[in-house]
């Protein structure tokens, strides 16, 4: 591991050296203000392990998306807050919700009948 502690501003570049998209070793920045990554649009940056920030921004255009092949979990001392936007729902049709393998607590807007629905033991009923 490169140990790098300037005392000047210094731009540093990492670039892509294998076949895959995978930096393996551990980069850390010690005393900095802002650090910068600019990818294209085609790139993707991958990070194993933990992000830790306290305020993620997106300054381009679109809506950024979080994926997962698994559950995404929002862990918060807290709560988990929306503050100056709407929460939305997933909506799809009763095809859809009757395919899903659903636990008590889910919640889905039925655009075949025009209801909000959430999931109580053994079946979907309307909220509204």
């Amino acid at each position: 591991m490169a140990t790098f502690n300037p005392t000047t501003p210094t731009q540093i570049s990492l670039t892509k050296s294998t076949s895959t998209d995978m930096v393996s070793e551990k980069v850390s920045f010690a005393n900095v203000g802002t650090i910068k990554a600019t990818t294209l649009s085609s790139d993707n940056l991958v990070i194993g392990g933990k992000i830790t920030a306290t305020e993620i921004v997106n300054t381009g255009t679109g809506s950024p998306t979080i994926s997962s092949n698994s559950t995404i979990d929002l862990n918060a001392q807290d709560s988990v807050r929306v503050n100056t936007s709407v929460f939305k729902l997933a909506t799809m049709s009763q095809g859809q919700i009757d395919s899903l393998v659903a636990q008590t607590g889910d919640l889905v807007f039925n655009s075949t009948v025009n209801k909000f629905q959430g999931y109580h033991l053994s079946g979907w009923v309307n909220l509204n």
